[in-house]
């Protein structure tokens, strides 16, 4: 039924500033007429089930106090609710929007349900408010999905198909957000990226299992969701992340979360690219089956096919960053009270301390800066030992030509062909030793500059090592130098990407 005073002279459905005491239902309707129904207070229920609207829907700046149904409707162009408020729950099972859909800045007291609906073009849910839980269960999403600056309590996306982006940027989650393929589904996330940047969640769940809320995470099913999308979660806040059974094709960006609970992955879990920049703290104990590409570090709990934890223990993921894949090996005991968990921690151990190493010179090839400060420390250092280890009369000039270019093939040693100056010290003061000294290490380790200062021959066996060692660290320098560079220089990074 609609009611007589809401049609205008037109038979258009059109009702600003006014309240509506009794229903508006309307069923199995072809509605040609445009509907703008704008800062309307409806008391009664607003149901338009089964019907098609041929023209624009405008719900704008409404007050819904009663029920709200637009299940299995058809909205042959754009929908407008922006700005209202839906005291009980907003009903748009198996739904069709072709046009665009606009749930901009609206408030759902009761929640909402979007079981088994079709946005074919443009969605926003931008600053929309949810207060009980909503279901887009089996949704499918044909164009880009945007929820920035929403918040919820408990969302679904379980067995939805995503074909482009969905962007959650800044939005609040307060319970959990579920993306779960189960066997009687198959979620589908065919676009580019799923963007989390800078959310706060409480719980966010990626399985291809049907996890219950009684059951731990890891509880197995057999399906497998695979995600083609990239997830972005950069400054987002988490206080618990399971990954069960995903498959995830793109990159997994976690750069700068700040993590305030567990992340949990289960062993049939792939990922093709992680990005992490966080040092763990704690104990740091072996990997588990899988692979991983790119760097992540990163505490998780462990389970197995059988719901169990491993050993309660944390453990965490890593890439050694040198364009290689690592294998990810079974957790051990919390005191490796087996022999070959012992063998196993005592392998590890050179990968730990190389991995250390690689943070603090260059924070996993992601700190420019770092780079070139280590390499100031390394000329200082070395400087230092030739002025304890060494004398003058241990180095000497060449004669070359006054020009500044890469030395990358000369030696620091007194070779044969190089024509010695003579070199006067005594009555010198301290000033122009150390100088000497310190350009010496300087073309030493950067192989730059004039390279004019060479180490006599007859020089102790003790100070040659100093220098040959210097010398080779300078070539590994510059290997970090253009990794980094890679990494973090955009032009750079297309050219050097495979070194």
């Amino acid at each position: 039924m609609i009611l007589p005073n809401l049609l205008n002279q037109e038979m258009k459905l059109c009702c600003v500033d006014r309240q509506v005491e009794g229903n508006l239902i309307v069923e199995d309707q072809i509605l040609s007429a445009p509907i703008v129904l704008q800062n309307v207070t409806f008391n009664g229920d607003v149901k338009f089930i089964s019907c098609v609207f041929k023209q624009t829907a405008v719900f704008f700046d409404n007050q819904f106090k009663g029920d709200i149904d637009f299940s299995k409707s058809h909205f042959e162009k754009d929908i407008v609710f922006s700005g209202s408020t839906f005291k009980k729950k907003a009903i748009f099972q198996g739904s069709t929007i072709t046009g665009t859909a606009r749930f901009i800045d609206i408030t759902f007291k009761s929640g909402a349900d979007f079981t088994n609906s079709t946005f074919e073009s443009a969605t926003f849910f931008i600053l929309s408010c949810f207060e009980q839980p909503v279901s887009f269960y089996g949704a499918t999403f044909e164009k880009d999905a945007n929820f920035t600056n929403a918040t919820f309590t408990d969302i679904s996306f379980s067995d939805s198909t995503i074909k482009r982006n969905l962007t959650f940027y800044g939005a609040k989650v307060k319970g959990r957000i579920l993306f779960i393929s189960t066997l009687q589904g198959g979620a589908k996330f065919l676009g580019d990226i799923l963007d989390f940047r800078r959310t706060e969640l409480n719980e966010i769940i990626l399985s291809g299992g049907d996890p219950t809320p009684e059951s731990e995470p890891g509880e197995f099913t057999g399906a497998i969701l695979r995600v083609d999308n990239a997830l972005d979660f950069r400054r987002a806040t988490i206080r618990k992340a399971v990954f069960n059974d995903i498959q995830l094709d793109n990159t997994l960006n976690l750069l700068d979360v700040k993590f305030e609970g567990p992340m949990y992955v289960s062993s049939g879990s792939d990922f093709k690219e992680v990005k992490f920049d966080r040092w763990p703290s704690g104990k740091i104990l072996p990997f588990r089956k899988g692979e991983l590409k790119e760097s992540m570090y990163i505490f998780i709990r462990l389970f197995n096919e059988k719901k169990d934890a491993v050993n309660e223990n944390l453990a965490y993921f890593d890439y050694l960053a040198i364009g290689r894949k690592i294998k990810i090996s079974e957790a051990c005991s919390r005191f490796f009270g087996n022999w070959r968990s012992k063998i196993s921690l005592l392998w590890e151990i050179p990968s730990y301390i190389l991995l250390s190493l690689f943070w603090v010179i260059s924070e996993f090839g992601t700190n420019l800066l770092r780079v070139f400060g280590v390499g100031i420390v390394f000329i200082l250092l070395f400087m230092l030992s030739y002025i304890f280890y060494g004398k003058h009369n241990c180095f000497t000039k060449i004669q070359r030509p006054l020009e500044i270019k890469t030395r990358l093939s000369d030696t620091p040693i007194l070779s044969f062909g190089e024509i010695s100056l003579e070199t006067t010290w005594v009555g010198d003061k301290w000033f122009k030793p150390v100088r000497l000294y310190f350009l010496f290490s300087f073309y030493t380790f950067v192989k730059l500059g004039v390279g004019d200062i060479r180490l006599r021959p007859e020089a102790t066996p003790f100070l040659k090592m100093m220098v040959w060692t210097e010398w080779g660290l300078g070539y590994l320098w510059y290997l970090l130098l253009i990794y980094t560079l890679s990494r973090t220089a955009p032009i750079l990074k297309g050219l050097l990407g495979g070194i």
